[in-house]
């Protein structure tokens, strides 16, 4: 008898002590516990990075707290741990709604000609571009008579997938087409700066003055362009014919970085892109190293992106754009050259987002672009002993 009440007494020992054993295990385990965010919607923003405890906003310590990042809309599955009121370790999941709330840019004038009879397309008048969508729909509102003479005030309505909904009003007039085809419009005339006159103007302890050039300039006398107090050059070295085409070598880029290195002018060469994705960006990024790796390249390697006009034969979203080139200037870095981003003030300040430096072009006497840059193309009008015709001038801060 005595003998079955031990091992009785045994067993129940065994079982207290596994279960609490089981107990302990099972309470250290990550059990899923969603009660801290029952009941709640979270939402992000596309393309925006956001802390996951700004996003959640509950008073439980978050323990794997990390920025989260999403590059499409639509739900998106989130584990994470936390630490309960009785400070144990537990898990849980949500739904994150990513959303696009912004509305289209859409650049254009508020007035345009158009002659009678001709039936146009109005929506090519303008730029319009997306945060995320490569496409929108574009729909012109109110009616006009193209068989009447007069002006037509018009909408211009854009609508993203997201429904985000941009509008701009716009005149039309209507005018009668001329008997003849010729075009009486005289060019304006060009108006030429002496760089020497730049250089006394802008040329300080931190700045430099240079020039960029292509196969616009032709012929280059670099050894005048020393003596005219050349500090730098930004050299083409190459360009890609269109949206999806080749690349190209620029005609003179060998005889101008190789004159550049021989009278000790400062060299950096700058590409003209359409790249439309990624594999097309590195692609032109190999294309540059390819060509500069034998050179002295003291100053940056840019990237050139600025065929606005054609932009929606691409199908990119401004995301894209500034994602193509922050991909050919990361590559690019990667070899230890300088880099940076060139643009001109308007798409600066409503397309670009990059954080490398920035080749500003404005073309003004005094820029009021209120962002940081490191280079200022000021003028395409310059004139320097040493190239027939004009040249962009630019000033380097140091």
């Amino acid at each position: 008898m005595k003998k079955i009440v031990v091992i009785v007494s045994v067993v129940i020992g065994l079982i207290v002590v596994l279960s609490l054993s089981a107990y302990l295990v099972i309470d250290n385990m990550l059990l899923l516990d969603n009660s801290i965010v029952k009941d709640k919607n979270f939402v992000i923003d596309v393309h925006k990075k956001e802390k996951l405890s700004n996003v959640l906003k509950v008073k439980e310590k978050i323990l794997d707290d990390r920025e989260l990042f999403y590059e499409e809309i639509g739900d998106k599955k989130v584990s994470f741990v936390y630490l309960n009121k009785n400070n144990k370790k537990r898990r849980a999941e949500i739904k994150i709604n990513v959303v696009d709330k912004v509305k289209p840019l859409v650049f254009g004038a508020n007035y345009f000609k158009s002659y009678q009879g001709v039936k146009k397309d109005f929506t090519k008048n303008f730029l319009v571009l997306d945060n995320y969508d490569r496409e929108v729909k574009k729909e012109i509102l109110n009616d006009i008579d193209i068989e009447k003479i007069g002006k037509y005030k018009l909408t211009l309505k854009v609508t993203d997938s997201s429904n985000n909904v941009t509008t701009k009003d716009f005149t039309v007039e209507i005018i009668e087409k001329p008997k003849d085809n010729k075009d009486t419009t005289k060019p304006a005339k060009r108006v030429g700066i002496k760089y020497e006159d730049i250089y006394a103007e802008h040329k300080n302890d931190k700045t430099k003055i240079g020039i960029d050039i292509s196969k616009w300039q032709g012929n280059v006398d670099f050894e005048k362009l020393k003596k005219a107090n050349v500090e730098f050059v930004m050299i083409r070295l190459g360009y890609q014919t269109g949206f999806g085409k080749e690349l190209i070598l620029d005609k003179y880029y060998e005889q101008n970085i190789k004159l550049a290195n021989k009278y000790g002018i400062k060299a950096g060469v700058y590409f003209y892109s359409y790249a439309s994705n990624l594999k097309e960006a590195k692609e032109q990024a190999e294309f540059v190293k390819k060509h500069i790796k034998n050179y002295k390249i003291d100053m940056p390697v840019a990237f050139d992106f600025e065929d606005w006009k054609n932009i929606g034969l691409a199908k990119l979203s401004i995301y894209d754009i500034n994602k193509n080139a922050k991909t050919f200037l990361n590559e690019i870095k990667k070899d230890g050259y300088k880099v940076m981003n060139y643009g001109s003030k308007h798409y600066l300040e409503n397309i670009w987002d990059i954080d490398y430096p920035t080749w500003l072009a404005h073309y003004t006497k005094k820029t009021n672009y209120s962002k940081e840059y490191k280079m200022w193309q000021l003028t395409e009008n310059g004139l320097i002993s040493g190239i027939q015709g004009f040249v962009d001038v630019n000033v380097l801060y140091e």
